[in-house]
């Protein structure tokens, strides 16, 4: 412990506290999807004309009088909540390397942790976490199939490719986006947000699955006195780089995308019943 200063030890507890900050609270994830499994059923229930506000409470409902869409969200919930909870595990593995100068005083020496081991801990939850968001896209598709003809509650999210004469051409749930998109707001939405951020999250998807796990590199910030790892990987000579940072992101916008959906969803739910105004 005589090798830190106290000056630099407060420094470095507050550079963890900051990364713990970006943990997700699982139980309130899990919350907000129970919240909308309620919404839904109870826009079946609503008769008023005025705009559906979602502020209904997390109760219990009877299973027996449950919208269709309320079904597939009960069974969704450890997709859904999935990228949330492996991005904690991530976190976790990774103060676990960075400030382990720091934690290994405070454990037995025989429970210590060889930097090999943590090395690969980090990687196997960044690989969790990256394809639970990519499954959670692909769960999201079944949601879409129940109001959209021309695409299968099996499909999955899919991809754009571009092709050589510059035309887009579209797999899966992103066939249907670059067709329709110009004249529905969902679609539109979807279409946005892939090129946003979802093309570049889910590209390792492919090669992590099949091929080859990330690495990491270790920059040594040497007024810190810690070594802060970079992700790579790479599929058909195209590079991937990953930070605790851009991850953390990743999952952000994942929630408030599925959010946003939702929230188109259920006001479709709303003309599919016959309340409210029509929305396209």
């Amino acid at each position: 412990m005589d090798k830190f200063k106290i000056d630099d030890l407060e420094q470095r507890k507050m550079e963890k506290n900051f990364f713990l900050d970006m943990k997700f609270d699982v139980e309130e994830v899990l919350k907000i999807l129970m919240k909308w499994e309620n919404d839904f059923t109870f826009c079946l229930w609503t008769k008023s004309d005025e705009e559906y506000e979602h502020n209904v409470g997390v109760v219990e409902i009877d299973a027996n009088k449950c919208s269709e869409i309320s079904v597939l969200l009960r069974g969704m919930r450890p997709s859904f909540v999935g990228p949330a909870y492996n991005f904690n595990k991530y976190v976790d593995a990774y103060l676990g390397d960075v400030y382990w100068d720091d934690i290994k005083y405070t454990i037995e020496e025989d429970a210590w942790i060889s930097s090999s081991l943590r090395e690969a801990m980090i990687i196997m939850e960044l690989q969790n976490c990256l394809l639970s968001i990519k499954m959670g896209l692909d769960r999201m598709v079944k949601l879409i199939a129940q109001y959209y003809k021309g695409i299968a509650p099996y499909s999955t999210f899919g991809h754009i490719d571009i092709k050589e004469d510059g035309t887009e051409k579209g797999k899966g749930l992103m066939g249907l986006v670059l067709n329709n998109r110009e004249k529905d707001v969902l679609l539109e939405l979807i279409y946005s947000e892939y090129n946003d951020w979802i093309q570049q999250c889910v590209k390792p998807r492919d090669s992590i699955t099949h091929y080859q796990d990330f690495c990491s590199t270790y920059f040594f910030d040497a007024e810190r006195g810690v070594d802060y790892p970079i992700h790579l990987n790479e599929k058909k000579n195209e590079p991937t780089n990953m930070s605790i940072v851009s991850i953390f992101e990743y999952v952000d916008k994942y929630y408030v995308f599925f959010n946003k959906v939702l929230d188109i969803l259920i006001k479709k739910e709303k003309n599919r019943a016959g309340i409210g105004n029509i929305v396209k």
